[in-house]
């Protein structure tokens, strides 16, 4: 059995007026009539055993990604962005652990630091950031290479294992087990065809969870490369080389 607090339930309710629910889609208008009952739609969830509740019906459609490209993206029942979010607020310091520290100065995508506003993510880690210390390593002159990649269709081919493993690892010592499989058994449920793989495109508590599994590459670039000056920054890699080794 898995019951949420309260403050949970009210950052999330504030994180999606501030920023959707959804990174995909405009906010739903239910949360409309959410917010205007929020005191009765609270007391409702508190009752709720998250654990065993499973997941309401969701829409799943096709969205331009590019001018040539598409993606099958997500968008969750308005009660259930609020749970997920919720459960994503109750765990962000397991997650955040489980990361290379972001004092290392090497990961600079979607840092997990929640405010009382409602925001997720520390502003000091962005895009931009992740560019000025690639232009300051280069004009550094240390470095002869650089490498960049890209990792194609990312969300959709992370497989359910991976998605289990790790989120039940970061809990491990917290004994918040009850927030990893009600977490796994809602990817479970939306796994359509049992492909056993694919992490939602759309739902904002996608994004945590796929930074998590990402660490896993961050620390092999960092352990297996020798004069490695290695950034990311949510799917895109920058490897900067004082030499270039055999290994790549």
């Amino acid at each position: 059995m898995l019951k949420l607090k309260e403050e949970s339930l009210n950052w999330s309710l504030k994180h999606i007026n501030k920023y959707g629910d959804s990174y995909v889609f405009p906010k739903l208008f239910e949360f409309e009539a959410i917010n205007e009952n929020w005191d009765d739609v609270k007391k409702h969830l508190l009752t709720i055993d998250v654990y065993s509740n499973g997941v309401r019906p969701y829409r799943t459609t096709i969205t331009p990604k590019s001018s040539v490209g598409f993606r099958i993206c997500t968008q969750l029942d308005p009660l259930d962005s609020i749970v997920y979010n919720a459960l994503i607020y109750e765990i962000y310091e397991e997650i955040e652990n489980k990361r290379i520290p972001s004092a290392h100065d090497v990961v600079y995508s979607f840092r997990l630091n929640p405010e009382s506003d409602g925001i997720l993510f520390d502003p000091e880690y962005n895009w931009k950031k992740f560019e000025d210390k690639t232009r300051e390593l280069l004009e550094s002159e240390e470095y002869s290479y650089v490498v960049m990649t890209d990792i194609t269709d990312f969300y959709p081919s992370i497989y359910l294992h991976n998605i289990e493993t790790h989120l039940r690892e970061c809990v491990r010592l917290s004994g918040k087990n009850a927030h990893a499989e009600t977490l796994i058994n809602i990817i479970k449920a939306m796994h359509i065809s049992q492909t056993h793989k694919g992490l939602p495109i759309g739902p904002q508590f996608s994004r945590p969870i796929a930074e998590l599994i990402l660490n896993e590459i961050d620390l092999i670039l960092i352990e297996m490369i020798l004069c490695l000056s290695d950034m990311s920054m949510i799917i895109d890699f920058s490897v900067n080389l004082k030499m270039m080794p055999t290994s790549l």
